[in-house]
């Protein structure tokens, strides 16, 4: 989380009180404009060099809670409403898959890549050890960013339940066809020569055959690519001063400021 403050606000807000009762809200604006034109461009423009491809998903989680005149503080942060530690939190502020917070976190710390919902899914499930993450295969259904589609994804979770073995669905029309048909062989084990990973049978014209979708892989770990802090901070110390002295020179030249 960075903050952006005037130091000694407090004193400022009393000393600017005389010159005119704007002050404070002229002081909160700089700061809010600090937030929004200064330090928000400067980590997304951090984040398209550190990142190759970044979707548009990340590029967009920077949010700036805003300051007031009752709280003259602005903080900018990753929107995630789970929290995500040091990265930073906001409470009320909806979001769809995976919070920023959390992927970016190994970005910005370095370490172990946290586990992604399915993953979490089929840990549960005794089919991923702790320290084991899944990557695409070859026949994954991946997006221009290369990551796995959701809704494969959703199938190859809900396919591996105990439940929903040998499971059937019914289409609109009445028709019964069989479940889709992934199957997973363990870290450590091989199958027929197949190694480890998560694959789906498939028929073509020429009989079965079975595609890898997702591979295993251990130590799945980043090291620090993108400096959060330091770019946030350079920003505040950039950009802060001259807005705060703008809105002193606007409150200064108001018609009513006192001489």
């Amino acid at each position: 989380m960075i903050r952006i403050e005037a130091r000694g606000f407090a004193e400022a807000q009393r000393a600017f009180r005389q010159l005119s009762k704007d002050a404070p809200d002229a002081l909160v604006k700089a700061l809010n404009y600090t937030g929004d034109f200064d330090v928000k461009p400067a980590l997304v423009n951090g984040m398209r060099a550190a990142f190759d491809r970044p979707t548009r998903w990340t590029l967009n989680s920077v949010f700036l809670d805003r300051a007031t005149v009752e709280r003259p503080v602005a903080t900018v942060h990753f929107k995630d409403r789970l929290g995500a530690g040091v990265v930073g939190t906001t409470k009320g502020v909806p979001s769809k898959g995976v919070p920023a917070g959390r992927f970016l976190r190994p970005q910005i710390l370095g370490g172990p890549r946290a586990m992604k919902s399915h993953e979490r899914a089929l840990a549960k499930m005794g089919l991923l050890p702790g320290d084991v993450r899944l990557v695409p295969a070859a026949g994954a259904d991946v997006d221009a960013d290369g990551n796995v589609a959701p809704h494969q994804l959703k199938a190859i979770v809900k396919a591996l339940r105990p439940a929903s073995a040998g499971r059937k669905r019914r289409t609109k029309r009445g028709a019964v066809v069989a479940a889709p048909r992934y199957f997973v062989i363990p870290p450590g084990q091989k199958v027929g020569g197949l190694g480890p990973g998560i694959y789906l049978r498939m028929t073509g014209p020429s009989g079965g055959f079975v595609v890898p979708v997702l591979a295993y892989a251990r130590g799945v770990t980043y090291q620090p690519r993108f400096d959060f802090a330091g770019i946030g901070a350079r920003a505040v110390a950039e950009g802060l001063p001259p807005r705060l002295r703008r809105a002193l020179d606007r409150l200064l030249r108001a018609p009513g400021a006192a001489p």
